[in-house]
């Protein structure tokens, strides 16, 4: 899907607006504030790709201008806007997840380790049963799985972020 230009030039001015108050939030203790302002950018740059065809994805189009317009006042007081503010851009994230195919980052690294290491245990305490000794077996099966959990997984999120659907 293509971008117009007054899509794009807003695109531009949302993410110049959160730029700006990226730099104010420097501090380890505002990581979590970061790490959303940064989610903004991203869900603000897929929402004007998908505005033209989609009618829900222009709804939030007037949402992220009040969002970027809240920075100056959410940098004076971050906990006083900070459950509402999350909780829109985790709204827009999940209409991009179910409404146009994007996957969250870490989703499928945080899947495949989980589904590999409880596969390694399984296998493991096989492998430990044969040579008499459960808990070698179950230790080994586990880190094997669980490498081969998160090497899978990063394996599909760089699929994914190829395509371009990585949240």
């Amino acid at each position: 899907m293509t971008t117009t230009l007054e899509e794009s030039s807003w695109h531009n001015r949302i993410s110049t607006e959160i730029d700006r108050c990226l730099e104010r939030f420097d501090c380890k203790d505002a990581k979590d504030i970061r790490d959303k302002l940064e989610d903004l950018k991203k869900v603000a740059g897929q929402i004007a790709i998908h505005s033209a065809s989609c009618r829900q994805c222009r709804k939030y189009f007037a949402k992220i201008d009040g969002l970027t317009s809240m920075l100056h006042d959410f940098n004076k007081e971050p906990d006083e806007y900070k459950d509402g503010y999350f909780n829109i851009i985790d709204e827009i994230a999940s209409h991009l997840q179910k409404d146009h195919g994007y996957t969250l980052t870490n989703t499928y690294i945080r899947m495949c380790t989980i589904f590999g290491g409880l596969l390694g245990i399984s296998i493991g305490c096989a492998i430990g049963q044969s040579i008499e000794n459960l808990i070698i077996g179950s230790v080994v099966g586990c880190i094997v799985g669980l490498i081969s959990g998160f090497s899978i997984g990063r394996i599909l999120e760089k699929k994914i972020d190829s395509e371009g659907k990585l949240l």
